[in-house]
């Protein structure tokens, strides 16, 4: 019941922060910067998933060697893409530093409310499950 909740909360959290730095750069830079803003924050926004699922598990980040490659591989990847030809064949620009610090704005504000809304789901689902007996 409660991965339901937070499977549902944390993907409409995601969808909108996107749709917002999609939005704002649209206004600020254009469409092909926003473009390219909405293709990083899905990189981005999946590293901040798995921080809050890592963080909420009490689990230090360097305790998985094997995913921190992972995620460092991703990123090394995801800039070659956006700063080199290859970004010709996704459609997309290089970004400036407004585009970057704009995606880490919204990747610390998706960070610190989905490990809230995650928390309260949590509270409130035990709560439930307390009053009905049931296990979780």
């Amino acid at each position: 019941r409660r991965l339901k909740w937070v499977i549902g909360t944390v993907g409409m959290q995601k969808a909108i922060m996107l749709l917002v730095l999609y939005v704002i750069m649209n206004r600020l830079e254009g469409p092909d910067v926003a473009r390219t803003v909405l293709f990083t924050g899905f990189i981005l926004l999946e590293f901040v998933r798995i921080g809050v699922i890592r963080a909420q598990d009490k689990l230090k980040w360097l305790s998985n060697p094997w995913l921190l490659m992972a995620l460092v591989l991703s990123m090394v990847l995801q800039l070659v893409i956006v700063y080199t030809p290859m970004r010709q064949y996704f459609s997309i620009v290089p970004l400036g530093m407004l585009a970057w610090g704009l995606l880490l704005v919204g990747a610390m504000i998706t960070y610190v409310v989905t490990i809230g809304s995650t928390n309260l789901i949590s509270r409130h689902v035990k709560s439930r499950l307390d009053r009905s007996g049931e296990k979780a």
